[in-house]
């Protein structure tokens, strides 16, 4: 909206919302989509993607969260040149609006019982996160993350590069093949145990849909 563009390139703009993705990671820092609801008491329904300060506690946002944040709002970047990155078409085919830096953050609540669901996954994948970054190198942690989670965060300029070469990097994010591969390790699994075919089927619909959520169900 015309009204709102004067708040563009401004330092210190305070919006409410809605965490409404998991945690990501990659070489510009932590980010999150937010449905934003007001802007400096205005009404601001938009859908920002917000890059999080990477001093804060930033592990403990969950799906769901309202949050309050603080920083910098700027439109999404159009190509200036032939074969350049189009920041502006590759968020508005995701449905953002606006990119934000923030400064701060800072969590109102807990996520409402209908973002349980959602919630309880993103604390199961940044744990097992957490487990890959205690008990590995943080080079091998996010392969391993991306290869179990579809999570990579940032790699070393060379490591990104040989997994580029090798046409692996579809390994590394999040697809149905691992949603798959988690569902019939389940049914196999069920089977072995002697289970009745309903009870193996309820199990990996349900142990199917918890991993699709996990990985943000891209």
């Amino acid at each position: 909206p015309e009204d709102l563009l004067r708040f563009r390139n401004l330092q210190g703009i305070t919006i409410s919302g809605r965490v409404v993705s998991p945690l990501k990671e990659d070489a510009r820092g932590e980010k999150v989509f937010v449905e934003a609801e007001s802007l400096r008491g205005l009404p601001f329904r938009q859908r920002l993607l917000v890059y999080l300060p990477r001093e804060a506690p930033n592990r403990g946002l969950r799906p769901g969260m309202p949050v309050e944040l603080e920083g910098r709002l700027r439109l999404p970047r159009p190509a200036r040149n032939p074969g350049e990155f189009d920041e502006k078409t590759f968020l508005h085919d995701r449905g953002v609006s606006w990119i934000m830096r923030a400064a701060s953050v800072k969590a109102l609540g807990p996520a409402p019982w209908r973002w349980r669901c959602k919630a309880w996954a993103e604390g199961a994948r940044q744990s097992w996160e957490g487990f890959f970054r205690r008990t590995l190198p943080q080079d091998e942690a996010h392969v391993f993350s991306g290869l179990a989670l579809g999570f990579k965060g940032p790699l070393r300029r060379d490591w990104n590069r040989a997994v580029q070469d090798a046409g692996a990097m579809h390994l590394l994010v999040p697809s149905g093949a691992k949603v798959a591969l988690v569902i019939l390790s389940v049914v196999y699994l069920a089977t072995m145990l002697g289970l009745r075919p309903w009870k193996r089927f309820a199990l990996a619909i349900l142990v199917g849909g918890f991993y699709t959520l996990m990985v943000g169900a891209e």
